[in-house]
């Protein structure tokens, strides 16, 4: 019995092992299943967001471009009806009045459009003649100059000095008594001002997720940089546009372009990936371990329903009861064995109440047929041995 009692133990060991095991092999399942599709729903939600921040991007770096094109634009319609006032064409042949009247107004041209402006008046040959008094070179080309007289026609251009890009508008001045182009006037600009704006600079500053702007000027192959703002991540949602201005001179064109701040994108999204990641692991450990504290509780009670079944069978016990624990299934079936064990119980003893009362009657009967019985009874073997009289 107690032999028979280790089996039933090791082999309740057994099917526990193999009832955990399985168990584990199904939650690392569904953890990888879980892990995959995590995995994936990170990738496209990166996408997503890198969409909505180059869209949100591209929508910051039209207002910036629109800005820049509109300040450019102005400084070119404003050098332009300059370059028709008759104080400036006048001051071309009046080289005393010139000095009276015409370097006071033009010093009141400082600043356009929030630029600091060099403005210089050139006449034909290309000679300066008269400015609002900066000192900064004057940049322009004389050849360039020179077309402009010839064509009568107002142009822009970017020229680079070292390290910096300067944005020159000029227009012909028209001289009123031979209606010919005498002279250029030219409006001169550092780009990089305009970064230094307080529109500009409000604007980066709210902002967040703005990493760096980048200005910049292309030639066939030749790119340039203007000014650069903040950083420059290399993977980081990017938006580029295209200015309007100046696109007519020297095949020249400016770019804008913004780059998002890598950690306002990653950053989230790590967060997301770490808490979703740590969560399914708590969610996996805890769910196995209840799955497997309940297949042990199940399995304990199958098999203690069965080793108590063949208990029943084999003494053939009447005070054998099976075990009930809890309120399932397993539970109810127990109830139900205890329930079907009552019934035999009961149809045994009564079998075993009309057995023994047969056998009662049937003793009495006999006894009373021996004791009215006249003729002798004996009873011998096949030697002739009497054994009963």
């Amino acid at each position: 019995m107690a032999k028979e009692e280790k089996l039933s133990t090791a082999a309740l060991g057994r099917r526990l092992t193999l009832s955990t095991r399985l168990v584990l092999g199904a939650a690392i399942i569904a953890f990888v299943v879980v892990i995959t599709a995590s995995i994936v729903s990170y990738i496209e939600l990166r996408k997503m967001v890198f969409i909505v921040a180059e869209t949100t991007l591209s929508s910051q770096a039209k207002t910036l471009s629109n800005d820049l094109e509109y300040r450019l634009s102005e400084l070119a319609n404003n050098v332009r009806l300059l370059a028709k006032n008759s104080l400036i064409s006048n001051a071309l042949v009046d080289d005393r009045g010139r000095d009276v009247y015409l370097k006071g107004f033009l010093a009141g041209f400082q600043e356009v459009e929030g630029f600091n402006v060099k403005l210089t008046m050139i006449d034909f040959e290309g000679v300066p003649i008269a400015g609002n008094g900066v000192p900064t070179a004057n940049l322009a080309p004389g050849a360039w100059i020179s077309e402009i007289v010839e064509d009568e026609k107002g142009k822009a251009i970017i020229v680079y000095e070292g390290e910096h890009a300067y944005f020159i508008a000029a227009e012909p001045i028209i001289y009123t008594n031979t209606g010919t182009a005498e002279g250029v006037l030219v409006y001169q600009v550092q780009i990089s001002e305009w970064l230094r704006m307080d529109r500009t600079k409000r604007i980066l500053r709210e902002n967040t997720l703005v990493a760096g702007l980048t200005l910049e000027t292309s030639k066939a192959d030749d790119t340039t940089i203007i000014a650069r703002y903040g950083t420059e991540p290399e993977k980081a949602p990017t938006a580029r546009v295209e200015f309007l201005l100046p696109k007519s001179a020297l095949g020249q064109s400016i770019e804008l372009e913004l780059k998002a701040k890598p950690e306002f994108i990653e950053h989230p999204l790590n967060q997301l990936l770490q808490t979703t990641g740590f969560s399914g692991l708590f969610l996996l450990i805890f769910a196995a371990g209840l799955s497997v504290f309940q297949v042990r509780t199940q399995i304990s009670k199958l098999i203690r329903l069965r080793l108590e079944t063949e208990l029943l069978t084999r003494q053939g016990s009447k005070n054998v009861l099976f075990t009930v624990e809890g309120n399932d299934e397993i539970s109810d079936l127990a109830n139900s064995f205890n329930g079907l064990v009552k019934d035999l119980h009961g149809a045994y003893q009564e079998l075993e109440d009309r057995s023994f009362e047969k056998l009662q009657k049937s003793e009495k009967r006999f006894s009373s047929l021996v004791q009215s019985q006249s003729d002798l009874i004996c009873r011998f073997t096949t030697d002739g041995t009497i054994t009963f009289v």
